[in-house]
């Protein structure tokens, strides 16, 4: 009888606990899915996630555990992302360019983080962007070091680009065998031979003109070699074919949709339309490969799926599945988008672009 006590006894203590650590730790109620546009209007994007920290790949300990044996061990663990730009993903591990801590590396296959370029000699000072070829390297725009940095897929460091006073790169894109590399400081795109690092040309110089560029932040490139450039002082989109030949530009400065007030991230989708970011506006919006608007989103605020001076974004189909958890059933993934924000509580939203089945 004493026994049945104690047990009976310990079963409500449990029943105790779990109704406490749903209070203290959260339910399991789910937040209603926020889509842009708002229904009734038929969606075509879907905030997905946060990512603030490294908290969102390590494996959390249950309820329970962490109210019995206190949860101080696993916060160590975890780091904040503190000022993020550059942000790649890739085969599972996401990469983010924190400007204060370096270039965070989150492995969503197997639960864990790890940084890039701590050792010399590819140690990185100021990781600012990056780009991920198919094969895995990862090519680091280093606006401290003045250099492109190379590192392969194991986050081994192959090799350096340029020197000091070449370039003060701000972004940097791969396409067959060239390098593009946005140098804010001589308002040019340098184009380098990713083989053997010799330069081929330079595209641009400080001016308003077509074909000029001014504090060019951000780059994308098409699958026919097109450049895209965001040129945040000038406020628009230049365009230069595969040959380095001017193309024309896309939007002026102003306070009405499609128009720029400091355009920065720039990317690509697989139909050819441009998603661009604005630091000012805070938001994102969708261009057709004509130029023409075709949707915004987002804005500031520290709410859910809300943005503060964004600084870049990138378009991916390959590792839609890390994500499809976050997703509303009816909701077809078609790509995600990753957004950085370099203040405010949500520094990588993570979105589903696609459509809605009623």
């Amino acid at each position: 009888m004493k026994r049945l006590l104690l047990f009976s006894g310990f079963v409500l203590f449990l029943v105790f606990v779990g109704n406490i650590t749903s209070t203290l730790f959260g339910s399991d109620e789910v937040d209603e899915p926020l889509f842009y546009p708002a229904l009734p209007v038929e969606p075509r994007i879907q905030f997905l996630a946060t990512i603030s920290d490294t908290g969102f790949v390590l494996p959390e300990k249950s309820g329970f555990f962490r109210f019995v044996f206190g949860d101080e061990k696993e916060k160590e663990k975890i780091l904040p992302i503190v000022k993020p730009y550059g942000v790649a993903i890739h085969d599972g591990r996401l990469y983010v360019c924190d400007l204060r801590s370096g270039l965070l590396v989150l492995n969503l296959e197997n639960d864990s983080f790890s940084f890039l370029g701590t050792a010399e000699p590819g140690r990185l000072k100021k990781a600012v962007n990056l780009d991920i070829a198919r094969n895995g390297d990862v090519f680091v725009a280093d606006i401290g070091r003045e250099q492109i940095l190379s590192f392969d897929k194991k986050g081994n460091f192959q090799r350096a680009y340029g020197k000091t006073g070449d370039f003060r790169p701000s972004d940097v894109k791969i396409w067959r065998s060239r390098l593009y590399v946005a140098d804010m400081e001589h308002n040019e795109i340098v184009i380098l031979n990713v083989r053997d690092g010799k330069e081929i040309a330079r595209l641009g110089g400080k001016g308003k003109e077509e074909g000029k560029l001014l504090h060019p932040s951000n780059i994308a490139l098409d699958s026919l070699g097109n450049l895209y450039v965001s040129e945040t002082t000038n406020f628009r989109i230049s365009v230069f074919g595969q040959d380095g030949s001017f193309v024309r530009t896309f939007g002026q400065i102003g306070r009405r949709p499609g128009d720029f007030a400091r355009n920065k991230g720039i990317a690509l989708d697989r139909g050819g339309n441009f998603w661009v970011v604005d630091s000012a506006f805070e938001n994102v919006q969708i261009f057709n490969p004509q130029g023409e608007l075709l949707l915004f989103f987002l804005g500031s605020g520290q709410g859910r799926g809300n943005i503060n001076l964004p600084a870049d974004i990138w378009i991916d189909y390959e590792n839609i599945d890390y994500f499809r958890k976050y997703a509303d059933p009816r909701f077809d993934i078609k790509c995600l988008v990753f957004v950085t924000s370099q203040f405010g509580p949500n520094k990588i939203n993570v979105y589903a672009h696609g459509s809605y089945a009623r």
